[in-house]
C-alpha cells in the first residue's frame, strides 16, 4: 500500500532523526565539509518524493501538497524531535500533519 508506506516511511524518519541530527553535528565539528551528507539528503529527498507521489495517486495524500512544504514539514518536525524527544508529542506532531496531508472531504 503506497499510502502506509508512505506515512510510515515519514514517521521512521522523524523517530531516527535524532541519530542522525546528532551524527551530522558530529562530523561538522569534527572538519568535515558536508558534503556526503549533501548527497545523502538530496537522495532521500527524492525517494521520498516519489513516495509521496505514489501515496498522491492511490488518495492518501491531498494533491496539492507539493514535496516542498512536505518535506519542509518533515525537517520541521524532525528538528522538534530532536530537540524534544517526547515520544507522546512527536505521535501528536505526526498525527496533526498525517491529519493536514489527507484529503479534504
Amino acid at each position: 500500500d503506497p499510502g502506509q508506506a508512505f506515512l510510515s516511511f515519514f514517521g521512521y524518519l522523524v523517530a531516527d532523526a535524532p541519530a542522525k541530527i546528532g551524527i551530522a553535528e558530529a562530523l561538522l565539528d569534527a572538519g568535515s565539509d558536508g558534503g556526503d551528507a549533501t548527497q545523502a539528503s538530496a537522495e532521500l529527498r527524492q525517494a521520498f518524493g516519489a513516495l509521496l507521489q505514489r501515496a498522491q495517486q492511490t488518495g492518501v495524500i491531498r494533491h496539492d501538497a507539493e514535496l516542498p512544504e512536505v518535506y519542509a514539514l518533515l525537517v520541521a518536525i524532525s528538528r522538534a524531535t530532536a530537540h524534544q524527544p517526547s515520544e507522546e508529542v512527536t505521535a501528536r506532531m505526526l498525527t496533526i500533519v498525517f491529519d493536514g496531508l489527507a484529503p479534504r472531504r
